[in-house]
């Protein structure tokens, strides 16, 4: 496996570095119209089975350090979305990431053709 990846990525891959512990505002504060139409999680859900859980990004108010502000956005709990938008809290406590449907790594998984009873590391 580690000769596949190493012929398809390089000899270093970014994705298999140990990602940075990171709060809401330090993962959106860089990206494009920071973030908006982003689609983001706690760690902490993911950790947990959540995976049909995240916000969507609607609007983002960063005070002039892009280190403070408020976000809003959509919640989608367990596949229900909400209406209307609402501010995101616990934006500076939790470790956050960018949102990965679980169909999406399954469809990784098929087109690197590693097969359903390989063993998870």
């Amino acid at each position: 496996m580690a000769t596949i990846i190493r012929e398809l990525w390089g000899a270093h891959p970014a994705f298999l570095k140990t990602a940075n512990r990171r709060n809401l505002i330090e993962l959106i504060a860089h990206t494009p119209q920071h973030g908006k139409g982003l689609r983001v999680v706690p760690t902490i859900w993911h950790l947990k089975g959540w995976t049909d859980s995240f916000y969507t990004i609607t609007d983002v108010q960063l005070q002039g350090d892009l280190a403070h502000g408020k976000v809003f956005g959509k919640l989608t709990w367990k596949g229900d979305a909400a209406q209307k938008p609402e501010e995101i809290r616990s934006i500076h406590k939790h470790n956050w990431h960018l949102y990965q449907p679980p169909n999406e790594a399954r469809s990784l998984e098929m087109k690197l053709r590693i097969p359903a009873d390989a063993q998870k590391a």
